[in-house]
């Protein structure tokens, strides 16, 4: 005996008419009958008719069974050779309202060596209970039928002159014959064309569920079945609701996220295990689930749709499963910030946690927005900062409508925000949220607590970023009182000297800074692993550092060494890792490896020109930095055309005095020079010294040098000779720049610009957040 199963609508019925004539026609003396399982009544009616035309009716068993009679004599040497297609075989018990085993239909199929039967069911366990030697899965038709099979169902060629929007077709509709045969009825009654059926279907839930449910007339399918692919999927999802309540649940749970890659974890845990592997075995048989490995299964998208048209139809079990999704989802998705082993199974996770999140929006559900605040924690660590932003908003405006803006909660969500606010370079936002903050924690919280120093840190950093004087007076305060209330090893402690280490690097204290994260890294290379995200960002600054220092060679070692491992462990456009092939094309070009910085510049520039902003503050300093490479290389009409835009949005965006925008500034005056543009070199220079006379202490190399610069270009000395002395605005600007020393007596200005950090070490301002940086 033979089966063929697969989900409803796949072609199981046809593939065994085909069969069914192929023997005919190979071997006319073989007889075929066919009787159809979908009800004791066709079986019945079926048998009748064979028994008829086989004329084994007599008087003398006019009383017997016409079933027992049709197997007698198949199963007898009489019969010849024969074939016997039991279709649509979905209920083994159709004659018998209750399992009986002397009633199953098994009893009633005939045995001989002279004959097969070839059965055609949708569940695999009943060609298992019927004993099928071999059982046959049918999955999907190949591109190639599929296209076949469309172009056979269309009256018009011209339909198909798209290969494109046919292709697209096709996909949606899973490769899935049923839905192929209803899509082509449809456009064809309807005279639409494939693009506007698509449309349809891709529309809203409403049009998608009209189309799958939509009747047609299929002559090879029985007359008694819908041939709705919708309403065949339906039959069946009732019946698991009947028979098998935890796979109905796992069906609806299902329908709300992503119908690929679906880990079993993820699904909701009945009361047994044992219920567990029952429901996804009868999800399996039924072909509603595929196994992608042992512990990942998918569902064909159609299926997903349909089992929302079968909600539809249930609205109480909707509205409650949708809930349950809800608040499964956000109890199993991994906290990111709890540790970093959670990285993986979010990954895992996400694409379900995704769909449920959006399909949740707008509702008052405390879960969602649990969910919500797990996808930002997740977000940040990935470098997705824009996405983290998007569902940090959604939890900040929500927290502060339902509890107001001084709760507790509402506060912790707030500095959220203002944390991937800072990494994203929205300063200015930023500073904004954690100034309130910090304002009310400084009210309601002592200074040792926790919270409020977490948000100290953080504007501090966001201080940092800005250029402002008081972000080491504010730091140096948060490690004062972290180095008294936890261990030298504690994540939050490291993380603020890190900051602390970072500010004196700005402030040009480099013999500090380097000190300082040589601790850091020295203490996280015993507690975390190597490929831990603050452990390479800690390195990466040490390397920063090295590189202020001139100290190039343990500054290309170790930078090297970071990218090498962030290269396994993120992806290409991750702002980290970008962060330190920057800084690792800026030691080759402080160690005259002028071509090799200038291959790494141009891949992060043109990696950023796709990620970024054109006003982002990482994607402005790699150009800049790839203009400086190409200064050095004597391409000097190249450095003009990147440095001109770098200039014109930093004046747009920060402070007249700021260091970057004068750096980009003086590096442009010199590559005016020395292209010939005299006049327009020494206006932009006057502008830069003057500027720098008002904000730089006097005997500051970058003033000493735009001076020096200015006077050169005043002189009508020969622009192609070397320079007298050395430049260090124009050759190592943001290696990094020496602002004025932070006057620790004074407050921060006003202004709350967003501006580049003031290193330029792209992405390595304040660190990914540590799980206890808030609690």
């Amino acid at each position: 005996m033979l089966a063929i199963h697969g989900l409803g609508g796949t072609g199981k019925t046809q593939i065994a008419l085909q069969f069914a004539y192929w023997v005919k026609e190979n071997d006319p003396q073989c007889s075929v009958f066919w009787v159809s399982a979908m009800s004791k009544a066709t079986f019945t009616q079926d048998c009748s008719h064979i028994a008829s035309k086989l004329s084994i009716l007599s008087d003398q068993n006019k009383d017997k069974d016409v079933k027992d009679l049709v197997k007698e004599y198949l199963s007898s040497e009489t019969a010849g050779r024969w074939l016997l297609i039991v279709d649509n075989v979905d209920d083994a018990n159709i004659f018998s309202p209750s399992p009986d085993q002397s009633m199953h239909l098994v009893h009633f199929l005939p045995e001989s060596p002279n004959g097969q039967v070839l059965c055609t069911t949708r569940f695999r366990h009943i060609a298992t209970d019927l004993g099928c030697s071999e059982i046959i899965q049918l999955n999907q038709m190949s591109k190639e039928d599929s296209l076949d099979f469309l172009r056979k169902s269309l009256s018009e060629e011209k339909l198909l002159c798209d290969a494109s929007i046919t292709d697209q077709l096709l996909t949606e509709l899973e490769l899935i014959p049923l839905a192929i045969a209803q899509a082509a009825a449809y456009i064809a009654r309807n005279s639409v064309s494939i693009s506007e059926y698509l449309e349809l279907l891709r529309n809203t839930h409403e049009d998608m569920s009209e189309l799958m449910s939509a009747e047609f007339t299929d002559l090879t399918r029985p007359q008694s079945t819908s041939n709705a692919i919708a309403n065949t999927w339906i039959l069946s999802f009732e019946r698991i609701r009947q028979t098998d309540q935890t796979a109905a649940d796992l069906l609806a749970f299902v329908s709300y996220i992503e119908p690929k890659a679906i880990p079993r974890s993820i699904l909701p845990p009945p009361p047994s295990k044992t219920r567990l592997v029952s429901a996804i075995g009868t999800l399996l048989g039924y072909a509603f689930f595929t196994k992608r490995d042992d512990n990942t299964y998918d569902m064909h998208r159609l299926v997903q749709k349909a089992t929302k048209i079968w909600l539809d139809k249930h609205p109480l079990v909707k509205e409650e499963a949708r809930k349950e999704a809800v608040e499964h989802l956000a109890d199993v998705f991994p906290d990111a910030q709890d540790s970093y082993d959670n990285i993986p199974m979010c990954r895992e996770y996400l694409p379900h946690a995704l769909k449920i999140a959006q399909s949740a929006q707008g509702e008052d559900l405390d879960s969602h927005y649990t969910l919500c605040e797990l996808l930002g924690h997740f977000f940040i660590w990935d470098g997705r900062l824009q996405e983290c932003i998007y569902w940090r908003e959604q939890v900040f405006k929500w927290r502060k409508e339902m509890s107001g803006e001084d709760d507790a909660a509402t506060l912790d969500s707030e500095f959220d925000l203002a944390c991937a606010c800072s990494r994203d370079g929205r300063i200015g936002r930023a500073i904004k949220l954690l100034e309130h903050v910090v304002a009310i924690q400084s009210k309601m919280l002592r200074e040792d607590h926790s919270d409020r120093l977490g948000s100290e840190h953080e504007l501090a950093s966001a201080y940092l970023a800005d250029g402002r004087i008081g972000a080491i007076k504010l730091l140096a305060q948060v490690v004062a009182i972290r180095s008294k209330v936890v261990r030298e090893d504690h994540s939050d402690r490291l993380g603020s000297e890190y900051e602390l280490a970072r500010a004196h690097l700005a402030d040009g204290r480099i013999g500090e800074a380097i000190e300082l994260f040589e601790r850091v890294v020295a203490i996280r290379s015993k507690v975390v692993r190597e490929d831990h995200p603050n452990y390479l960002a800690s390195q990466h600054e040490l390397a920063n550092a090295y590189l202020a220092d001139g100290r190039i060679g343990e500054a290309i070692k170790l930078l090297a060494q970071v990218v090498a491992i962030r290269s396994k462990v993120v992806r290409e456009d991750h702002s980290d890792r970008l962060g330190s092939e920057h800084e690792l094309a800026r030691a080759h070009l402080a160690n005259g490896f002028i071509g090799e910085a200038i291959e790494l510049f141009e891949r992060v520039v043109a990696i950023r020109s796709k990620v970024l902003r054109e006003d982002h503050p990482n994607y402005l300093a790699s150009r800049h930095e790839l203009a400086r490479a190409y200064f050095a290389d004597g391409r000097i009409g190249e450095a003009i055309e990147l440095l001109e835009p770098v200039v014109a949005i930093q004046s747009k965006m920060l402070q007249e005095d700021h260091s970057d925008r004068l750096g980009s500034e003086h590096v442009l005056a010199t590559a005016y020079f020395k292209d010939g543009r005299v006049d327009e070199a020494i206006e932009l220079m006057e502008h830069v010294v003057s500027i720098q006379r008002t904000s730089l202490l006097s005997g500051h190399p970058h003033r000493e040098g735009s001076e020096a610069w200015l006077a050169y270009m005043h002189s009508g000395a020969d622009i192609t000779r070397e320079l007298p002395w050395h430049d260090e605005m124009s050759s190592s600007f943001s290696s990094p720049p020496k602002p004025p020393p932070l006057r620790l007596d004074e407050a921060p200005p006003s202004s709350t610009t967003p501006v580049i950090q003031a290193n330029n070490s792209p992405d390595h301002g304040p660190e990914a957040p540590e799980p206890a940086q808030k609690t």
